[in-house]
């Protein structure tokens, strides 16, 4: 069997996930929700959030992370985190004017 289906009431309403064996079909599901323009290359977090609104499958989260970590489009979209680098420090002006002319 490839997929079971899980029902369960969820504040009052009936809800369901599906849940896949299939591990083709897992990296299938998290391209598909992660590289549409709903994952729109997201982090981690929210394309986990993404698949676990519908699916389940044990390891989810590290398979996730793992397709996360190496999609280029994420990585190079993702912001860097650099340590700060302080002020600004002013630009050395000349004490005497430079020898350009400019023609128009």
């Amino acid at each position: 069997m490839l997929w079971l289906s899980l029902i369960f009431l969820d504040h009052g309403l009936l809800n369901f996930k599906i849940v896949y064996a299939n591990t083709a079909v897992q990296q299938q599901l998290i391209e598909a929700l992660h590289s549409s323009s709903v994952g729109a290359h997201s982090g981690i977090p929210a394309t986990v959030k993404c698949v676990q609104q519908h699916f389940a499958w044990t390891g989810m989260k590290k398979h996730i992370a793992d397709f996360v970590k190496r999609c280029a489009t994420y990585l190079d979209a993702k912001l860097e985190r650099v340590k700060y680098l302080g002020l600004l420090q002013p630009l050395v002006t000349p004490s005497s004017a430079c020898g350009v002319n400019f023609f128009i």
